[in-house]
This record gives C-alpha cells, structure tokens and sequence, in this order.
C-alpha cells in the first residue's frame, strides 16, 4: 500500500506504540472522543507503529478493535516507517529498560492532513479537549456550533 492512498479523506495521523503505557492511549481515546462530541463521522485516525518488531498487524487489530473503525492502524518494515517518520520529522529510538524489555520514545505530536495529504494543523499531546475539537472541526469544515 502507498501512503498517499489513503488521500481523499482529511484524517489525524499519529506516530506510536502499542505497549505505550500513557501517550499512544490517551492520544487515540482523546481523538475518538473528540470526533465523537463534534459528531464527525467522516475522519479517521491513522496510526503508525514505530515498533513494528512488536506491532504486527495482528496485534494491532487487537490492540484497536475497542476504538471503533474510525482508526486505522499500520506497520510495515523498519526502512518504510523510517521513510514516513522522516516525512513528518517525527523522531523515535528504541530505549532499554532494566529488566530486559525496551520502550520507545517518539515525537507524540499528531498531524491532521487536509484531503489532499498536506499537514493542515497540528495537536501537541495534552492540548485541552475544546483545542482538539476545534482543530478537528476546522479540518472536517464543520462550523463550531453558537455558544
């Protein structure tokens, strides 16, 4: 598959791991909620692994089954995801941790593409609820609704 494939659509790109245990989560929970609260039914969320060692495509249907079909999920090898993570300047690197097992770090930024694939906007990890949201609904053309 060619990523430009998945063009026609705006949708959140998002660089991460599975056995992320706060950031990759939350991130995606946030982003279902959001699309969810401003009733956008026609974005998704692509999420590609950068630990694509541990992510195969069958832990990650697993692993996204309970966030609905609006997220996608990919992994590919190593050189691939190196290609698209330089695309977006994400950076990533695989720490080792005491007990044997590794973690990684990566940019937690998430990218909301326009329907033609260009960067239109970006969400910081953490940004409050009503920031994700309108940045959602600017990406989507949804009007805000009157306060």
């Amino acid at each position: 598959m060619r990523w430009s494939s998945l063009n026609g659509a705006p949708r959140a790109v998002f660089f991460g791991f599975t056995h992320c245990p706060v950031i990759c989560p939350v991130t995606v929970f946030e982003l279902t909620d959001a699309m969810e609260k401003i009733g956008e039914n026609t974005l998704y969320i692509d999420f590609v692994s950068v630990d694509p060692a541990r992510d195969t495509p069958e832990r990650l249907g697993e692993y996204f089954s309970g966030f609905g079909p609006r997220v996608r999920a990919y992994t590919g090898k190593p050189d691939a995801i190196a290609r698209l993570a330089r695309t977006y300047q994400v950076t990533y690197k695989r720490q080792e941790l005491e007990d044997g097992d590794y973690t990684m770090d990566h940019t937690a930024t998430v990218f909301l593409l326009d329907a033609q694939g260009r960067v239109a906007d970006v969400v910081a990890y953490g940004s409050p609820p009503e920031v994700v949201q309108s940045r959602l609904r600017a990406l989507a053309g949804i009007t805000a609704p009157e306060t």
